[in-house]
C-alpha cells in the first residue's frame, strides 16, 4: 500500500508543478522529473534555464514536504550568474523530491541529481527555474534545480557532476575544469540569447 501512496504523491507532485509553473520568461518550464530533464546539450539547459549560477551554499534545511515526498531548501549564496539573471545575490535552490522514509534524516539524504548529500561550503554550477508561485524562504526567491543535468560541483578546479551534457564535437562536460564550463555556459548563453 505504501509503494501506490508513494506513486500517487509524485504523480500529484507533477500535476500540480505543470499547473502552475511558467518560467520568468513566460515559457512553459522544462519539467524535471528525479534525473532531470531530457536535455542534451549545453545550450538546451541554458536555455531551459531561467539562470545559471556559480554559487556558494551557506544553509540547508528540509524545504517543504508534500505526501512521502521532500525537497530540500539550499541557501546559495550568487557569486556569479553565468546566464539569465536572478533578482538577489542571495536564492534558494530546491532540490528536487524524493520519497522520505519515515526516521530518516532529510538534510543526509542523498538526491537523485548528485552522489552525496548537499553541505554547507559548496561550490555549484547551476541550472535553475524561477517558482513563480512566489515561493520565499527567509525572504530569497526559491528557483528549481533542473536535476542531474543541471547540476555541478566545483571541488576547487575541477567539476564533478552526473551531468551528460553535451558541448560539441561529441564531447561531454565531465573533465572540464571549472573555468572551461564557466566558459561553455557563457558560450551557449550567447547562443541562445540569455547572456547574464
Amino acid at each position: 500500500m505504501k509503494s501506490h501512496s508513494s506513486l500517487l504523491a509524485a504523480a500529484v507532485i507533477l500535476l500540480l508543478s505543470a499547473c502552475s509553473r511558467t518560467s520568468e520568461s513566460g515559457q512553459a518550464p522544462v519539467e524535471p522529473n528525479y534525473l532531470g530533464p531530457n536535455l542534451t546539450s549545453m545550450k538546451e539547459l541554458v536555455d531551459a534555464a531561467d539562470a545559471v549560477v556559480l554559487g556558494t551554499v551557506t544553509d540547508v534545511q528540509p524545504g517543504r514536504q508534500i505526501l512521502d515526498l521532500q525537497f530540500r531548501a539550499v541557501t546559495l549564496r550568487v557569486d556569479e550568474v553565468l546566464a539569465g539573471s536572478v533578482s538577489s545575490n542571495v536564492i534558494i535552490a530546491e532540490e528536487e523530491a524524493w520519497i522520505h522514509e519515515p526516521g530518516t534524516d532529510p538534510i543526509e539524504t542523498t538526491p537523485s541529481h548528485r552522489d552525496s548529500p548537499s553541505s554547507i561550503g559548496e561550490v555549484w554550477i547551476a541550472a535553475l527555474q524561477y517558482k513563480p508561485d512566489g515561493s520565499k524562504e527567509n525572504g530569497a526567491e526559491t528557483y528549481t534545480v533542473l536535476g542531474r543535468p543541471g547540476f555541478f560541483l566545483i571541488q576547487g578546479t575541477d567539476v564533478e557532476t552526473t551531468s551528460d551534457i553535451s558541448i560539441g564535437g561529441g564531447e561531454t562536460v565531465e573533465g572540464l575544469s571549472k573555468d572551461e564550463l564557466v566558459t561553455e555556459v557563457k558560450a551557449a548563453a550567447e547562443a541562445v540569447g540569455k547572456v547574464a
